[in-house]
């Protein structure tokens, strides 16, 4: 069954390219092989791309010769959507496999690769939901991101000691995926209290969300945990947070729905757009002095959220960062923070008090509409625009403004109850 949030798996899955239907690339002038079940073209070299998969097979070898010439690629969608292939065998020789090359192959269930095989491209594999076990060639050199994505029975994948590169997750929303295997001595990645980690930089770039583990440690020294890399993980109920930690990329801890307390640490700098989405069951959370990046949506969704702390000042502040926070009752805005966008505060129905920074140059349309139990908000001199509705259908509210300033000629016309600064 298919899990939850899969609107906003797809939204991930779009940044990795994966397109919503089966087209491939101009290639130029094309050939379809004798037995009509390919389209192909040349490759500068002379060897030769597959383009297109034309037949209906159940199993599928793929030629290793076409017209005396070797088979040296599986270009991009060349198998896209074949729903009733359930096997097929990549001959020696192939040298790569484009992005989406099997993408939606949902009944493939067996898979054999080739020791020549170097590049798996992005979402190559994704949506294979047939496969459960998955053996990656030594010599493998790139895997590409999304590469095995929404496999939901993958549950083990075995990598090569030879990999070099690994992209964004490449097993996002396989949430069957139970181990990732590597061989120890690998020089670039390492997996590490289940995660795989690149060592260059110190990064999570995937946990297996299938594991039942329920406490989960990130191991000291990790400095980024990658995008999208614990997406909608929601097994562990702790996950803890190394001290060197220094970046949560876009979407690094979105989903984990399971998890009712995380601790960041101080050295923390950034967090990624959507980088703590829907973490549903995060009651509270003290946001790190140093952090000067706030993503979009870094906290959107986190639903039983009743009070947060953010550092004093940020460099940077998202637009919805508290969309669907509806437990969060109230709010300090940093320092830093010129711009409350559209709709950024919009239907926070617990939250009572309301605390902007005092350089808030402008306020958006309907920022803080539905905002039910808001009684007190004080708007800053230095306020210039505030848009329409701002505040509205805010019963309880009554406005703290300085006189003769901006913020009062808009609650006058705005109808809104407002008393000045200073007034007791």
């Amino acid at each position: 069954m298919k899990r939850p949030l899969i609107i906003l798996l797809f939204g991930i899955l779009a940044l990795l390219a994966l397109p919503s239907a089966c087209f491939g690339e101009d290639a130029g002038e094309t050939f379809v092989t004798a037995g009509g079940d390919y389209q192909y073209a040349f490759l500068e070299d002379g060897g030769i791309i597959l383009l297109s998969y034309l037949g209906e097979n159940s199993e599928e070898t793929v030629p290793s010769l076409v017209d005396g010439s070797p088979v040296k690629a599986i270009g991009p969608m060349a198998f896209c959507n074949s729903a009733k292939l359930e096997a097929v065998r990549i001959p020696e020789g192939v040298e790569s496999v484009g992005d989406r090359a099997f993408l939606d192959c949902y009944s493939l269930r067996s898979l054999k690769l080739p020791a020549s095989l170097g590049t798996i491209g992005e979402s190559a594999f994704s949506g294979c939901d047939g496969l459960v076990e998955v053996t990656l060639p030594r010599g493998l050199r790139s895997l590409g991101a999304g590469a095995f994505s929404r496999c939901e029975n993958l549950r083990i994948i075995h990598l090569p000691d030879s990999l070099e590169s690994v992209g964004t997750n490449p097993f996002c929303g396989s949430y069957a995926l139970e181990r990732i295997d590597l061989p120890p001595g690998s020089p670039l990645f390492e997996v590490s209290n289940g995660m795989l980690i690149g060592k260059a930089d110190m990064r999570v770039i995937a946990y297996p969300c299938g594991s039942k583990e329920t406490s989960v440690t990130v191991p000291e020294g990790v400095e980024i945990i990658g995008h999208s890399a614990f997406y909608s993980c929601i097994e562990p109920e702790e996950v803890i947070l190394p001290s060197s930690l220094r970046v949560i990329e876009d979407y690094g801890l979105s989903g984990l729905s399971m998890t009712d307390g995380l601790t960041l640490p101080e050295g923390l700098t950034y967090i990624g757009e959507r980088g703590l989405e829907r973490c549903y069951r995060l009651k509270g959370l003290v946001v790190p002095q140093s952090v000067r990046h706030i993503g979009h949506g870094a906290f959107l969704g986190c639903g039983d959220m009743e009070s947060i702390v953010l550092p004093k000042e940020v460099d940077y502040i998202g637009t919805e960062v508290f969309q669907e926070c509806y437990s969060l009752k109230s709010l300090k805005l940093p320092e830093g923070m010129t711009t409350i966008s559209e709709y950024d505060f919009y239907h926070l129905d617990a939250l009572e008090t309301l605390i902007l920074p005092s350089g808030l140059k402008t306020i958006g349309e309907g920022a803080f509409w539905q905002c039910r139990s808001l009684k007190e908000a004080s708007i800053p001199a230095d306020t210039e625009i505030i848009g329409k509705d701002a505040f509205a259908q805010c019963p309880a509210l009554v406005l703290t403004v300085e006189a003769d300033s901006p913020a009062e000629a808009w609650a006058r016309e705005s109808g809104l109850p407002f008393r000045h600064a200073g007034d007791k």
